[in-house]
Protein backbone atom coordinates (compact mmCIF):
# COMPACT_ATOMS: atom_id res chain seq x y z
CA UNK A 1 0.00 0.00 0.00
CA UNK A 2 2.43 2.33 1.04
CA UNK A 3 4.73 1.44 -2.01
CA UNK A 4 2.18 2.12 -4.01
CA UNK A 5 1.32 5.66 -2.54
CA UNK A 6 5.06 6.65 -2.83
CA UNK A 7 4.91 5.75 -6.77
CA UNK A 8 1.97 7.51 -7.72
CA UNK A 9 3.79 10.75 -5.56
CA UNK A 10 7.00 10.08 -7.66
CA UNK A 11 4.72 9.93 -10.82
CA UNK A 12 2.88 12.89 -9.81
CA UNK A 13 6.48 15.35 -9.07
CA UNK A 14 7.48 13.69 -12.53
CA UNK A 15 4.53 15.56 -14.03
CA UNK A 16 5.01 18.42 -12.17
CA UNK A 17 8.31 19.09 -13.26
CA UNK A 18 7.80 18.14 -16.97
CA UNK A 19 5.06 20.49 -16.39
CA UNK A 20 7.26 22.88 -15.24
CA UNK A 21 10.27 22.44 -17.20
CA UNK A 22 8.24 23.29 -20.85
CA UNK A 23 6.61 26.64 -19.12
CA UNK A 24 9.70 28.08 -18.32
CA UNK A 25 11.44 26.48 -21.56
CA UNK A 26 8.32 28.16 -23.43
CA UNK A 27 8.89 31.87 -21.40
CA UNK A 28 12.38 31.55 -22.06
CA UNK A 29 12.15 31.40 -25.75
CA UNK A 30 9.66 34.86 -25.51
CA UNK A 31 11.20 36.55 -23.30
CA UNK A 32 14.75 35.82 -25.65
CA UNK A 33 12.55 37.11 -28.78
CA UNK A 34 11.21 40.28 -26.92
CA UNK A 35 14.45 41.39 -25.67
CA UNK A 36 16.07 40.67 -28.90
CA UNK A 37 13.01 43.65 -30.65
CA UNK A 38 13.77 45.74 -27.82
CA UNK A 39 9.70 45.04 -26.47
CA UNK A 40 10.54 43.38 -23.27
CA UNK A 41 7.99 45.38 -21.47
CA UNK A 42 5.39 44.31 -24.04
CA UNK A 43 5.86 40.56 -22.46
CA UNK A 44 5.63 41.78 -18.88
CA UNK A 45 2.96 43.46 -19.32
CA UNK A 46 0.88 40.76 -20.44
CA UNK A 47 2.26 38.05 -18.24
CA UNK A 48 1.31 40.38 -15.33
CA UNK A 49 -2.67 41.28 -17.18
CA UNK A 50 -2.65 37.14 -17.67
CA UNK A 51 -1.96 36.94 -14.04
CA UNK A 52 -3.85 39.57 -12.35
CA UNK A 53 -7.13 38.35 -14.21
CA UNK A 54 -6.44 34.72 -13.32
CA UNK A 55 -5.95 35.29 -9.48
CA UNK A 56 -8.61 38.26 -9.39
CA UNK A 57 -11.32 35.90 -11.05
CA UNK A 58 -10.78 32.53 -9.36
CA UNK A 59 -10.79 34.53 -5.98
CA UNK A 60 -14.19 36.26 -7.24
CA UNK A 61 -15.60 32.79 -8.29
CA UNK A 62 -14.52 31.47 -5.41
CA UNK A 63 -15.91 33.50 -3.04
CA UNK A 64 -19.58 33.54 -4.94
CA UNK A 65 -19.67 29.97 -5.25
CA UNK A 66 -18.37 29.04 -1.76
CA UNK A 67 -20.18 31.63 0.12
CA UNK A 68 -23.50 30.72 -1.38
CA UNK A 69 -22.89 26.54 -0.97
CA UNK A 70 -21.64 27.44 2.39
CA UNK A 71 -24.58 30.25 3.50
CA UNK A 72 -27.58 27.28 1.82
CA UNK A 73 -25.67 24.82 3.89
CA UNK A 74 -26.64 27.17 7.50
CA UNK A 75 -29.88 27.68 6.11
CA UNK A 76 -30.63 24.27 5.80
CA UNK A 77 -30.30 22.86 9.07
CA UNK A 78 -32.39 20.69 11.02
CA UNK A 79 -35.94 22.52 11.38
CA UNK A 80 -35.09 25.14 8.96
CA UNK A 81 -37.21 23.31 6.46
CA UNK A 82 -40.03 21.35 6.89
CA UNK A 83 -42.62 19.04 5.23
CA UNK A 84 -46.51 19.88 5.56
CA UNK A 85 -47.73 16.69 5.67
CA UNK A 86 -45.35 15.14 8.07
CA UNK A 87 -44.69 16.06 11.74
CA UNK A 88 -42.18 15.20 14.08
CA UNK A 89 -42.73 13.55 17.00
CA UNK A 90 -39.03 14.75 19.33
CA UNK A 91 -39.38 12.40 22.25
CA UNK A 92 -36.77 12.39 25.13
CA UNK A 93 -33.44 10.69 25.03
CA UNK A 94 -34.63 9.91 20.91
CA UNK A 95 -31.98 11.28 18.83
CA UNK A 96 -31.30 10.22 15.31
CA UNK A 97 -27.63 10.69 15.74
CA UNK A 98 -24.55 11.38 17.98
CA UNK A 99 -23.95 15.28 18.67
CA UNK A 100 -20.13 14.50 17.47
CA UNK A 101 -21.31 12.67 14.51
CA UNK A 102 -23.06 15.14 13.33
CA UNK A 103 -19.98 17.67 13.92
CA UNK A 104 -17.83 15.76 11.95
CA UNK A 105 -20.35 15.31 9.36
CA UNK A 106 -21.29 19.00 9.11
CA UNK A 107 -17.38 19.83 8.85
CA UNK A 108 -17.19 17.17 5.61
CA UNK A 109 -19.56 18.30 4.01
CA UNK A 110 -18.19 21.92 4.02
CA UNK A 111 -15.06 20.96 3.20
CA UNK A 112 -16.27 19.19 0.00
CA UNK A 113 -18.51 22.38 -0.90
CA UNK A 114 -15.18 24.62 -0.73
CA UNK A 115 -13.23 21.83 -2.93
CA UNK A 116 -15.69 21.59 -5.37
CA UNK A 117 -16.36 25.41 -5.31
CA UNK A 118 -12.34 26.22 -5.36
CA UNK A 119 -12.24 23.37 -8.63
CA UNK A 120 -15.06 25.37 -10.34
CA UNK A 121 -13.58 28.32 -9.95
CA UNK A 122 -10.57 27.27 -12.14
CA UNK A 123 -12.94 26.92 -14.92
CA UNK A 124 -14.56 30.22 -14.54
CA UNK A 125 -10.65 31.56 -13.89
CA UNK A 126 -8.95 30.64 -17.32
CA UNK A 127 -11.13 31.87 -19.98
CA UNK A 128 -10.90 35.19 -17.91
CA UNK A 129 -7.09 35.18 -17.95
CA UNK A 130 -7.51 35.16 -21.78
CA UNK A 131 -8.78 38.41 -22.00
CA UNK A 132 -6.05 40.58 -21.15
CA UNK A 133 -6.25 42.21 -24.41
CA UNK A 134 -9.80 43.41 -23.93
CA UNK A 135 -9.25 44.52 -20.66
CA UNK A 136 -6.38 46.82 -21.93
CA UNK A 137 -7.99 48.34 -24.56
CA UNK A 138 -10.99 48.80 -21.85
CA UNK A 139 -9.05 50.19 -19.36
CA UNK A 140 -7.08 52.57 -22.35
CA UNK A 141 -10.58 53.46 -24.06
CA UNK A 142 -10.25 56.37 -26.13
CA UNK A 143 -13.21 58.35 -27.22
CA UNK A 144 -13.47 57.95 -31.62
CA UNK A 145 -15.83 61.56 -31.54
CA UNK A 146 -18.39 60.43 -33.32
CA UNK A 147 -21.26 58.39 -33.03
CA UNK A 148 -23.40 55.51 -34.81
CA UNK A 149 -26.50 56.24 -36.46
CA UNK A 150 -28.79 53.70 -34.68
CA UNK A 151 -27.90 54.05 -31.13
CA UNK A 152 -26.10 56.90 -31.06
CA UNK A 153 -22.86 55.87 -29.41
CA UNK A 154 -19.47 56.85 -29.53
CA UNK A 155 -17.54 54.39 -31.93
CA UNK A 156 -14.58 53.99 -29.55
CA UNK A 157 -17.66 51.62 -27.10
CA UNK A 158 -17.88 49.19 -29.77
CA UNK A 159 -14.21 48.64 -29.89
CA UNK A 160 -12.94 49.09 -26.20
CA UNK A 161 -15.84 48.68 -24.38
CA UNK A 162 -17.97 46.27 -25.77
CA UNK A 163 -15.95 42.87 -25.93
CA UNK A 164 -14.62 43.33 -22.71
CA UNK A 165 -18.50 44.05 -21.10
CA UNK A 166 -20.09 40.60 -23.00
CA UNK A 167 -17.22 38.72 -21.93
CA UNK A 168 -18.14 40.16 -18.25
CA UNK A 169 -21.77 39.77 -18.41
CA UNK A 170 -22.07 36.05 -19.86
CA UNK A 171 -19.02 35.17 -17.18
CA UNK A 172 -21.13 36.39 -13.95
CA UNK A 173 -24.60 35.66 -15.42
CA UNK A 174 -23.26 31.74 -15.76
CA UNK A 175 -21.40 32.24 -12.29
CA UNK A 176 -24.56 33.15 -10.33
CA UNK A 177 -26.65 30.57 -12.30
CA UNK A 178 -24.08 28.01 -10.98
CA UNK A 179 -24.20 29.42 -7.47
CA UNK A 180 -27.84 29.51 -7.59
CA UNK A 181 -28.27 25.67 -9.14
CA UNK A 182 -25.39 24.51 -6.60
CA UNK A 183 -27.73 26.30 -3.44
CA UNK A 184 -30.61 24.33 -4.28
CA UNK A 185 -29.14 21.38 -4.58
CA UNK A 186 -27.61 22.15 -0.89
CA UNK A 187 -31.05 22.69 0.34
CA UNK A 188 -32.50 19.81 -1.51
CA UNK A 189 -29.96 17.56 -0.45
CA UNK A 190 -30.45 18.94 3.23
CA UNK A 191 -34.45 18.40 3.22
CA UNK A 192 -33.88 14.31 1.96
CA UNK A 193 -31.34 14.04 4.88
CA UNK A 194 -33.96 15.47 7.10
CA UNK A 195 -36.51 13.14 5.84
CA UNK A 196 -34.40 9.74 6.61
CA UNK A 197 -32.79 10.94 9.72
CA UNK A 198 -36.10 12.24 11.37
CA UNK A 199 -38.70 10.28 13.79
CA UNK A 200 -41.74 11.37 11.91
CA UNK A 201 -45.35 10.88 11.83
CA UNK A 202 -48.05 10.85 9.54
CA UNK A 203 -50.87 13.18 10.11
CA UNK A 204 -52.45 13.99 6.75
CA UNK A 205 -53.32 12.30 3.20
CA UNK A 206 -51.74 15.66 0.95
CA UNK A 207 -49.28 15.30 -1.59
CA UNK A 208 -45.88 15.86 0.41
CA UNK A 209 -43.36 18.76 -1.16
CA UNK A 210 -40.91 21.06 0.15
CA UNK A 211 -41.67 24.05 1.73
CA UNK A 212 -39.03 26.29 2.46
CA UNK A 213 -37.73 28.32 5.64
CA UNK A 214 -38.23 31.95 4.97
CA UNK A 215 -34.14 32.34 5.02
CA UNK A 216 -33.82 29.88 2.51
CA UNK A 217 -36.51 31.28 0.34
CA UNK A 218 -34.94 34.62 0.26
CA UNK A 219 -31.47 33.80 -0.36
CA UNK A 220 -32.72 31.87 -3.64
CA UNK A 221 -34.85 34.91 -4.27
CA UNK A 222 -31.88 37.39 -3.70
CA UNK A 223 -29.74 35.36 -6.25
CA UNK A 224 -32.33 34.93 -9.09
CA UNK A 225 -32.88 38.68 -8.65
CA UNK A 226 -29.49 38.96 -9.87
CA UNK A 227 -29.11 36.18 -12.17
CA UNK A 228 -32.70 38.81 -14.07
CA UNK A 229 -30.34 42.00 -13.65
CA UNK A 230 -27.99 40.23 -15.53
CA UNK A 231 -29.91 38.88 -18.80
CA UNK A 232 -31.21 42.63 -18.09
CA UNK A 233 -28.12 43.63 -18.69
CA UNK A 234 -27.11 41.43 -21.60
CA UNK A 235 -30.15 42.32 -23.18
CA UNK A 236 -28.70 45.79 -23.14
CA UNK A 237 -25.58 44.65 -24.60
CA UNK A 238 -27.36 43.20 -27.26
CA UNK A 239 -28.61 46.03 -28.40
CA UNK A 240 -25.04 47.26 -29.08
CA UNK A 241 -24.21 43.60 -30.84
CA UNK A 242 -26.64 44.16 -33.76
CA UNK A 243 -24.16 46.75 -35.18
CA UNK A 244 -22.62 43.62 -36.11
CA UNK A 245 -25.50 41.57 -37.72
CA UNK A 246 -24.80 39.72 -40.92
CA UNK A 247 -28.65 39.00 -41.34
CA UNK A 248 -29.50 41.39 -43.68
CA UNK A 249 -28.51 42.75 -47.45
CA UNK A 250 -25.51 44.05 -46.11
CA UNK A 251 -22.90 43.86 -43.10
CA UNK A 252 -24.50 45.69 -39.94
CA UNK A 253 -27.85 46.69 -38.47
CA UNK A 254 -30.25 46.01 -41.01
CA UNK A 255 -34.21 47.42 -41.38
CA UNK A 256 -35.31 44.16 -39.51
CA UNK A 257 -32.84 44.23 -36.14
CA UNK A 258 -33.83 47.94 -35.62
CA UNK A 259 -37.46 47.58 -36.52
CA UNK A 260 -38.12 44.07 -34.62
CA UNK A 261 -35.16 43.04 -32.67
CA UNK A 262 -33.80 46.23 -31.40
CA UNK A 263 -37.79 47.01 -29.97
CA UNK A 264 -38.13 43.41 -28.74
CA UNK A 265 -34.45 43.63 -26.84
CA UNK A 266 -35.83 46.62 -25.44
CA UNK A 267 -38.68 45.34 -23.87
CA UNK A 268 -36.97 42.12 -22.65
CA UNK A 269 -34.85 44.41 -20.81
CA UNK A 270 -37.71 46.03 -19.14
CA UNK A 271 -39.29 42.70 -18.27
CA UNK A 272 -35.78 41.11 -16.82
CA UNK A 273 -35.71 44.28 -14.87
CA UNK A 274 -38.95 44.33 -13.94
CA UNK A 275 -38.61 40.93 -12.71
CA UNK A 276 -35.79 41.43 -10.85
CA UNK A 277 -37.37 43.93 -8.96
CA UNK A 278 -40.70 41.37 -8.49
CA UNK A 279 -38.64 38.53 -7.03
CA UNK A 280 -36.77 41.39 -4.63
CA UNK A 281 -40.45 42.22 -3.06
CA UNK A 282 -41.41 38.66 -2.97
CA UNK A 283 -39.27 38.57 -0.09
CA UNK A 284 -41.39 40.92 1.73
CA UNK A 285 -44.51 39.97 -0.02
CA UNK A 286 -45.77 36.29 0.00
CA UNK A 287 -47.71 36.68 -3.72
CA UNK A 288 -46.25 33.08 -5.03
CA UNK A 289 -47.47 33.03 -8.39
CA UNK A 290 -46.48 36.61 -9.34
CA UNK A 291 -42.33 35.38 -9.22
CA UNK A 292 -43.93 32.66 -11.56
CA UNK A 293 -46.08 35.27 -13.75
CA UNK A 294 -42.56 37.32 -14.58
CA UNK A 295 -40.48 34.57 -15.51
CA UNK A 296 -43.23 33.13 -17.75
CA UNK A 297 -43.68 36.50 -19.42
CA UNK A 298 -40.10 37.20 -19.89
CA UNK A 299 -39.63 33.53 -21.31
CA UNK A 300 -43.07 33.91 -23.74
CA UNK A 301 -41.65 37.21 -25.31
CA UNK A 302 -37.81 35.90 -25.31
CA UNK A 303 -39.20 32.77 -27.80
CA UNK A 304 -42.38 34.99 -29.58
CA UNK A 305 -40.33 38.21 -30.01
CA UNK A 306 -36.85 37.29 -30.36
CA UNK A 307 -37.84 34.31 -33.26
CA UNK A 308 -41.04 34.65 -34.60
CA UNK A 309 -41.82 38.25 -34.92
CA UNK A 310 -38.73 39.28 -37.11
CA UNK A 311 -38.79 36.23 -39.51
CA UNK A 312 -42.53 37.55 -40.34
CA UNK A 313 -41.19 40.78 -40.34
CA UNK A 314 -38.18 40.43 -42.92
CA UNK A 315 -40.33 37.98 -45.24
CA UNK A 316 -43.79 40.05 -45.22
CA UNK A 317 -42.26 42.99 -45.11
CA UNK A 318 -38.57 43.53 -46.50
CA UNK A 319 -38.08 40.82 -48.90
CA UNK A 320 -40.97 42.41 -51.24
CA UNK A 321 -39.39 45.83 -51.24
CA UNK A 322 -36.02 44.94 -49.84
CA UNK A 323 -34.10 47.58 -51.90
CA UNK A 324 -36.38 50.34 -50.16
CA UNK A 325 -36.46 49.18 -46.68
CA UNK A 326 -32.74 48.32 -47.00
CA UNK A 327 -31.06 51.51 -48.73
CA UNK A 328 -30.78 53.84 -45.35
CA UNK A 329 -28.67 50.80 -43.74
CA UNK A 330 -26.98 49.72 -46.73
CA UNK A 331 -26.08 53.76 -46.87
CA UNK A 332 -24.90 53.37 -43.42
CA UNK A 333 -22.40 50.50 -44.59
CA UNK A 334 -20.99 52.08 -47.30
CA UNK A 335 -20.39 55.20 -45.01
CA UNK A 336 -18.46 53.64 -42.28
CA UNK A 337 -16.51 51.23 -44.33
CA UNK A 338 -14.99 54.46 -45.89
CA UNK A 339 -14.62 55.88 -43.20
CA UNK A 340 -12.90 53.01 -41.88
CA UNK A 341 -10.30 52.49 -44.65
CA UNK A 342 -9.72 56.06 -44.51
CA UNK A 343 -12.12 56.55 -48.31
CA UNK A 344 -13.84 59.31 -47.39
CA UNK A 345 -11.16 61.98 -48.18
CA UNK A 346 -10.55 60.81 -52.12
CA UNK A 347 -10.97 63.57 -54.60
CA UNK A 348 -12.68 62.27 -57.41
CA UNK A 349 -11.33 64.07 -60.88
CA UNK A 350 -11.83 63.40 -64.88
CA UNK A 351 -8.97 62.99 -67.14
CA UNK A 352 -9.14 63.16 -70.72
CA UNK A 353 -8.81 59.64 -72.39
CA UNK A 354 -8.44 59.86 -76.14
CA UNK A 355 -9.36 56.54 -77.61
CA UNK A 356 -7.78 55.84 -81.04
CA UNK A 357 -4.46 54.40 -80.87
CA UNK A 358 -1.83 55.71 -83.18
CA UNK A 359 1.53 53.77 -83.83
CA UNK A 360 3.50 56.22 -81.54
CA UNK A 361 1.63 54.82 -78.67
CA UNK A 362 2.00 51.18 -79.83
CA UNK A 363 6.18 52.14 -80.26
CA UNK A 364 6.44 53.83 -76.55
CA UNK A 365 4.23 50.98 -74.97
CA UNK A 366 6.02 48.23 -76.65
CA UNK A 367 7.09 46.64 -73.33
CA UNK A 368 3.67 46.01 -72.10
CA UNK A 369 1.91 45.15 -75.45
CA UNK A 370 4.72 42.29 -75.41
CA UNK A 371 4.03 41.27 -71.73
CA UNK A 372 0.31 41.08 -71.98
CA UNK A 373 -0.58 37.87 -69.63
CA UNK A 374 -2.14 34.91 -72.18
CA UNK A 375 -1.88 32.27 -69.41
CA UNK A 376 -4.93 31.89 -66.23
CA UNK A 377 -3.02 30.67 -63.72
CA UNK A 378 -5.94 28.31 -63.22
CA UNK A 379 -5.22 25.36 -66.14
CA UNK A 380 -1.19 26.89 -65.90
CA UNK A 381 -1.13 25.36 -61.88
CA UNK A 382 -2.58 22.03 -62.87
CA UNK A 383 -0.43 21.63 -66.34
CA UNK A 384 2.74 22.58 -64.15
CA UNK A 385 1.90 20.29 -61.72
CA UNK A 386 1.52 17.65 -64.35
CA UNK A 387 4.17 17.97 -66.21
CA UNK A 388 6.98 19.02 -63.34
CA UNK A 389 6.30 17.93 -59.97
CA UNK A 390 8.36 14.75 -60.61
CA UNK A 391 8.22 13.34 -57.51
CA UNK A 392 5.39 12.22 -55.07
CA UNK A 393 6.22 14.07 -52.00
CA UNK A 394 6.90 17.59 -53.61
CA UNK A 395 3.50 19.89 -54.49
CA UNK A 396 2.63 23.29 -56.35
CA UNK A 397 0.29 25.42 -54.46
CA UNK A 398 -0.16 28.62 -56.14
CA UNK A 399 0.54 30.73 -59.25
CA UNK A 400 3.05 34.09 -58.91
CA UNK A 401 3.22 36.36 -61.39
CA UNK A 402 6.69 38.49 -61.27
CA UNK A 403 8.79 40.80 -63.52
CA UNK A 404 12.46 40.61 -64.10
CA UNK A 405 15.16 42.90 -66.04
CA UNK A 406 16.93 39.96 -68.50
CA UNK A 407 19.24 42.39 -71.09
CA UNK A 408 17.67 44.73 -72.07
CA UNK A 409 14.29 43.32 -72.15
CA UNK A 410 11.40 43.96 -69.27
CA UNK A 411 9.92 40.47 -68.97
CA UNK A 412 7.39 39.20 -67.11
CA UNK A 413 6.63 35.58 -66.17
CA UNK A 414 4.82 33.35 -64.20
CA UNK A 415 6.96 30.94 -61.49
CA UNK A 416 5.66 28.22 -59.33
CA UNK A 417 7.73 27.08 -55.60
CA UNK A 418 7.93 23.31 -55.92
CA UNK A 419 7.69 22.69 -52.23
CA UNK A 420 8.09 19.58 -49.78
CA UNK A 421 5.05 17.85 -48.85
CA UNK A 422 5.37 15.09 -46.75
CA UNK A 423 2.11 14.01 -46.35
CA UNK A 424 1.51 13.03 -49.91
CA UNK A 425 3.86 10.01 -48.96
CA UNK A 426 2.34 6.50 -48.81
CA UNK A 427 1.53 5.27 -45.89
CA UNK A 428 4.37 3.00 -45.01
CA UNK A 429 6.69 5.97 -45.68
CA UNK A 430 5.40 8.15 -43.04
CA UNK A 431 7.78 7.71 -40.66
CA UNK A 432 9.73 10.10 -37.87
CA UNK A 433 13.05 10.24 -39.65
CA UNK A 434 10.98 10.77 -43.15
CA UNK A 435 9.24 13.25 -42.14
CA UNK A 436 11.82 15.09 -39.65
CA UNK A 437 15.19 13.77 -41.57
CA UNK A 438 14.54 13.17 -45.11
CA UNK A 439 12.38 15.08 -46.33
CA UNK A 440 12.93 18.45 -45.97
CA UNK A 441 12.97 20.79 -48.04
CA UNK A 442 11.46 21.43 -51.47
CA UNK A 443 13.61 22.10 -54.84
CA UNK A 444 13.34 25.04 -57.09
CA UNK A 445 10.70 26.63 -59.41
CA UNK A 446 8.87 26.13 -62.42
CA UNK A 447 9.09 29.67 -64.44
CA UNK A 448 7.84 30.69 -67.92
CA UNK A 449 7.49 33.94 -69.58
CA UNK A 450 3.45 35.15 -69.66
CA UNK A 451 3.07 35.56 -73.26
CA UNK A 452 4.40 32.43 -74.88
CA UNK A 453 3.24 28.96 -76.40
CA UNK A 454 5.05 25.88 -77.82
CA UNK A 455 3.89 24.10 -80.82
CA UNK A 456 2.24 22.33 -78.80
CA UNK A 457 0.00 24.78 -76.54
CA UNK A 458 2.15 24.07 -73.30
CA UNK A 459 3.90 26.94 -71.28
CA UNK A 460 7.44 27.33 -72.88
CA UNK A 461 9.29 26.45 -69.85
CA UNK A 462 12.55 28.57 -68.73
CA UNK A 463 13.31 26.82 -65.35
CA UNK A 464 12.29 23.60 -64.94
CA UNK A 465 13.14 19.75 -63.79
CA UNK A 466 15.05 18.59 -60.68
CA UNK A 467 17.99 20.09 -60.14
CA UNK A 468 16.71 22.99 -61.71
CA UNK A 469 17.79 23.62 -65.60
CA UNK A 470 17.48 27.04 -67.32
CA UNK A 471 16.86 27.77 -70.99
CA UNK A 472 17.92 31.39 -70.44
CA UNK A 473 21.45 32.03 -69.12
CA UNK A 474 20.19 35.25 -66.91
CA UNK A 475 18.37 32.94 -65.02
CA UNK A 476 20.42 30.21 -63.09
CA UNK A 477 19.02 28.84 -59.79
CA UNK A 478 21.86 28.61 -57.59
CA UNK A 479 20.20 27.46 -54.19
CA UNK A 480 17.04 25.22 -55.37
CA UNK A 481 16.37 24.81 -51.39
CA UNK A 482 12.91 25.78 -50.49
CA UNK A 483 12.81 25.38 -46.59
CA UNK A 484 9.97 28.12 -46.30
CA UNK A 485 7.04 28.67 -48.30
CA UNK A 486 2.90 28.51 -48.22
CA UNK A 487 2.96 24.58 -47.15
CA UNK A 488 3.27 24.17 -43.35
CA UNK A 489 6.18 22.21 -42.16
CA UNK A 490 6.35 20.32 -38.44
CA UNK A 491 9.70 21.00 -36.64
CA UNK A 492 12.34 19.55 -39.29
CA UNK A 493 16.20 18.63 -38.22
CA UNK A 494 19.18 19.95 -40.42
CA UNK A 495 21.93 19.50 -41.88
CA UNK A 496 21.73 15.26 -42.42
CA UNK A 497 23.32 12.92 -44.45
CA UNK A 498 20.26 11.40 -45.13
CA UNK A 499 19.13 11.47 -48.45
CA UNK A 500 15.85 10.72 -50.13
CA UNK A 501 15.86 7.39 -52.35
CA UNK A 502 14.81 8.04 -56.41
Amino acid sequence: MFKNRGRLIGLGLLVLIAVLFFTILDFYADLTWFETMGMTSILWKRLVSEWALFIAAWVVAFGLLAGNWLVARRLAGVGQMTVPWLRQRRVQNQITAEPTTRVIAARVADAVLAVAAAGMGLFFALPARDMWMPVLRYLNATPFGEADPVLGRDLGYYIFDLPWLNFLQGWLLWLLLLSLVGAALVYLASYSAERLTAKVQIVGERQPWLQLSRAAERHLLILGAVALGLFAWGYRLGMARLLYSASGASYGASYTDVHARLPVMTLLTVIAALGAVILLASMFVRVRWLPWAAVGVWLLVAILGGGLYPSLLQRLAVVPNEMSREREYIGHTIQFTQAAYGLGEVTEADFDVVEDAVPLDLEANSSTIKNIRLWDYRPLLRTYGQLQEIRLYYAFTDVDVDRYRLGDDYRQVTLVAREIAPDELPQTAQTWVNRHLVYTHGSGVVLSPVNEVREEGLPNLWVRDIPPQSSHPELAVTRPEIYFGAVSYTHLTLPTTIKPCG
